[in-house]
């Protein structure tokens, strides 16, 4: 029987993260990664400003937003609003330009990138 995970997310410290496609820094919180399935579970901050460009999974995405504005495809979502990506799906995301932006991300399986 395996025994239960139990991570504090406010006491873990931010991996920093450049992102590959545009050179900018965001940063992460692992909170689960399966190795059998891939899926994951994983706090991220993006400062201020801070976009992923227009991009695709090969993986269904969740995200939930828990502090700030969080930007996706010109629309603005505030803390307590959760937004699916089916697999495949295009989207550009990020933060607005006047804060950093704190979410949730779940993945349903390993999750590739994919830019446009």
């Amino acid at each position: 029987m395996q025994e239960i995970e139990v991570k504090d997310s406010n006491t873990m410290e931010w991996e920093k993260r450049v992102n590959g496609h545009n050179g900018k820094d965001n940063y992460r919180k692992r909170l689960i990664n399966d190795p059998e399935t891939g899926m994951s579970f994983q706090k991220r901050k993006y400062p201020k400003g801070f976009m992923v460009d227009t991009h695709r999974h090969n993986a269904g995405q969740g995200i939930y937003v828990l502090k700030g504005k969080f930007v996706s495809d010109g629309k603005v979502y505030e803390p307590g609003t959760f937004v699916w990506y089916p697999e495949g799906s295009v989207a550009a995301h990020g933060a607005t330009e006047d804060e950093d932006v704190e979410v949730l991300i779940i993945s349903n399986k390993k999750c590739d990138i994919f830019y446009l």
